[in-house]
């Protein structure tokens, strides 16, 4: 549940974006901007959040009334293993560290809908967590290590896959099925593509942290539009946008079928006023944009 500190939007003065060369923190650092909000980005070529002395300068940067918004961390398409999450983990404590020193105003975390088991097909905020790989197991401690902090509102995002015509993470789904439709004239489904998801635009998400940050929320939130399709339709969504349509081609399924739907009532009860883009308009956008290539 998500629990407003300001009843009216208030714009922040001033927001630290970590990881912010990401598609979330390029679209969130752009939409800041245009607002007139002062940011201050850090990427890994800023600071290294991995090394013994990120905490003290992460610290250096910031200032007790900053809003911070965590996106940092290492991408999936370079390992979903333990070595991996570690790395992630550490992240996250030095990031403790340095607002441990350095207090501010208020935190937002950008997590995942992988914290929820996939055994759970029917998704609120008030559903059970539990790890089912390192990946989830991650953010899992990432949340913990931050809504542990005493100092400062928290608020947490679980957000279900993100469409954008400039991911690089390739996941099966909206963003793949646009790259192979147009490089490779075909769309490849595991088994029959019968599962069924939830697919929000990067727009929308950017647009919920602004909310977050605007009324200096706290607590957990899902991030995700309230309707679910199977990739079956989402291929057949994509195929319709072009002409001659790409071949829908079929191979072996490697994971059982699972399912995934969310109660967005919390989401609009916090944000009355927020709508959320339809998948047939994100992928009408998204194919008027060149979409990013493979591992980029």
């Amino acid at each position: 549940m998500l629990i407003h500190t300001f009843r009216e939007s208030v714009p922040p003065k001033r927001v630290a974006i970590l990881g912010v060369s990401g598609v979330i923190g390029r679209g969130l650092t752009g939409h800041l901007k245009e607002l007139g909000v002062l940011v201050v980005p850090v990427g890994s070529r800023d600071i290294d959040l991995l090394s013994d002395d990120a905490p003290k300068r992460l610290a250096s940067v910031l200032l007790p009334d900053d809003a911070v918004v965590v996106l940092a961390g290492i991408p999936l398409r370079l390992g979903r293993d333990e070595a991996t999450m570690a790395k992630n983990v550490r992240m996250g404590v030095h990031i403790c560290r340095a607002l441990a020193h350095r207090p501010v105003a208020h935190l937002v975390y950008m997590s995942s809908d992988a914290v929820y088991p996939r055994s759970v097909e029917d998704v609120s905020e008030s559903s059970p967590t539990g790890p089912s790989d390192p990946y989830s197991a991650m953010h899992l401690e990432r949340e913990r290590l931050f809504l542990e902090l005493a100092h400062c509102p928290v608020a947490v995002l679980r957000s279900t896959q993100i469409c954008s015509p400039y991911d690089t993470h390739d996941a099966y789904g909206p963003n793949r099925f646009i790259r192979t439709a147009r490089q490779e004239g075909r769309i490849v489904l595991f088994g029959k593509g019968e599962e069924t998801r939830d697919h929000i635009m990067v727009e929308d998400v950017v647009a919920v942290i602004h909310g977050c940050l605007a009324h200096r929320s706290r607590g957990v939130l899902n991030v995700a539009t309230g309707r679910s399709l199977s990739f079956a339709e989402v291929a057949r969504l994509v195929t319709g946008q072009f002409d001659p349509r790409p071949e829908i081609e079929h191979a072996p399924r490697r994971l059982p079928v699972t399912h995934r739907r969310f109660d967005v009532s919390a989401a609009r009860r916090a944000f009355p006023g927020l709508s959320f883009t339809t998948l047939e308009e994100g992928v009408a956008r998204m194919m008027r944009q060149p979409i990013a290539v493979k591992g980029w």
